[in-house]
Parts: C-alpha cells; structure tokens; sequence
C-alpha cells in the first residue's frame, strides 16, 4: 500500500513526521547540525527510520516541521534536500516505546544496507561494488568497528543475494580485509560469479582463498574467469620469488581451474 493509505498515527504532544530526501552525500550526524545550525535551533529529532533513499524524521511539533519544509531546495553535500511533512505518517515496527527496541534497530539497519547496495549496485552489468567500504557514509553512521567486519560483509551479501540474485561482478578492493571469512558465502549467494576484485586488501597467504574454492567450500565459485589480486601482500611476496610469474599463476589455477583472466592479464 502506498504510504498516504497508512492510518492516521495519532500526534501526541503534536509530533510531526517528515520525510528527507537528498541527503546520501552526508551521515545522519552531519544532517542534523546542518539543519540545527540552518533553522537557528536545535531540530531535537525523536526518531529516525530509512526507506531506500528516503529518511524519515519525528520532530517534536508541526512549527519545527514547517521550519524544515521552508528548507527545500538547499544544498547539502553535494545535493539538493527536498523535505515533505506526511500528514499520514509512515508506520515503522509494531508495538509500543521499548517493546520493538530490538526489532526496530535491525529494520533500521536493513534499511541503511537496502540504502548502501542501491547506490552500488549496477543492475545493467549485473555487478556490484563493495570497494572501499570503511569510507561509506552508511556504514560510518554504523559505526562497526573491525571486529564486526566479517558480521557486516556476510550481512550485506545476505541481503544483495535476496534482490540482486543474478550478481556476475562484485569488488571487495581497498578493504583492508586480512581474511575472507566475511565473504566465504559467495558462491552459496552468488553461484553465478565471474568476475571477482580483492585488489588492495592486506590479504598474505594463499590460503585466505580456500574459502571460496573446492579447497575450502562446499559451495566453490565454479563459474570464476576472472580474478584480481594485485596490490595484496601475498601477490606482490609470491611475484618477487625466482619463478614467481609462473608459480602465482599456479597457485590461483590450483584454487580456481575456470579462470581465464588474472589481474587484469589472460
């Protein structure tokens, strides 16, 4: 149902809704002291909920609302705001103050991942690119620190798996990623993968590939013709030994026997 044919929600103490759009190019944070320091006073924002692009607001009264609406059309990182008060306000969880604490802070995050994937997912090419996610947005207004990385990765692939089933290329350069854990279900998500980035990772042993291939996964990615490495400890370590041209090559074959492009050379 279209989010005007939601009931009425009853404004206690005058509460408004409000919806936001036009914001990705900033974090939740940087949003709120800009319209703080815009409207002369604090917005004081009771609640926040996502929708895809969308970000949806509860300010304390229909004053401060109007305030913001008198805002559309300003610049904020890189973008026009555009603000809408819902007179049928969107419905978020079920259930009173407290009771879907929970439920309510796992919604929202699936709405900031659903948000995350919509801007890197590219439906013409079928790929997806999860490079240099430390420097998102979202993922900064997460805030997940390196010791929920793996959570978060198998998280995001999760979900790309429910509404990009069909992914051929997906990159995961410039993460930092020491291990693969994070990403070893990516061929039970993605079985039809065939172009993969670890390009600039701190990856050092050719073990941290068993994950994904017979070696290691029931679920190997069976179809992988292409694959990058470079800019990885274990690459450049492996490309400095005597024969290391030909033993790199053999190493990755051994793991992955489909492949017919290896950093970027067949």
């Amino acid at each position: 149902s279209s989010f005007a044919d939601s009931k009425m929600v009853s404004n206690t103490g005058g509460s408004a809704q409000v919806s936001i759009k036009g914001w990705r190019g900033g974090t939740e944070d940087s949003l709120k002291k800009f319209l703080d320091n815009k409207i002369g006073h604090p917005v004081n924002i009771m609640d926040v909920h996502y929708r895809g692009e969308i970000m949806y607001i509860t300010v304390p009264n229909t004053n401060i609302a109007e305030e913001l609406l008198n805002l559309s059309g300003i610049r904020f990182a890189g973008d026009k705001l555009s603000f809408q008060l819902k007179t049928h306000p969107v419905k978020f969880g079920t259930g009173g103050a407290g009771r879907d604490a929970v439920s309510n802070d796992s919604a929202k995050l699936k709405d900031r991942l659903i948000a995350l994937l919509q801007t890197r997912a590219d439906m013409q090419s079928n790929s997806l690119d999860l490079s240099a996610l430390g420097q998102d947005n979202i993922i900064i207004s997460l805030g997940t620190d390196s010791q929920q990385e793996d959570k978060m990765f198998k998280a995001i692939l999760a979900l790309a798996s429910q509404i990009y089933p069909g992914l051929v290329t997906i990159s995961f350069a410039n993460n930092g990623l020491r291990s693969l854990g994070g990403i070893a279900d990516l061929g039970k998500n993605f079985p039809n993968i065939r172009n993969l980035s670890l390009m600039n990772n701190m990856l050092s042993d050719f073990g941290a590939l068993d994950c994904l291939s017979s070696r290691g996964s029931t679920v190997p990615l069976k179809h992988l013709e292409e694959l990058i490495l470079v800019g990885n400890p274990m690459t450049e370590n492996e490309l400095r030994q005597p024969n290391g041209g030909a033993s790199y090559v053999e190493k990755v074959q051994q793991r992955f026997p489909t492949i017919k492009m290896l950093d970027m050379n067949p």
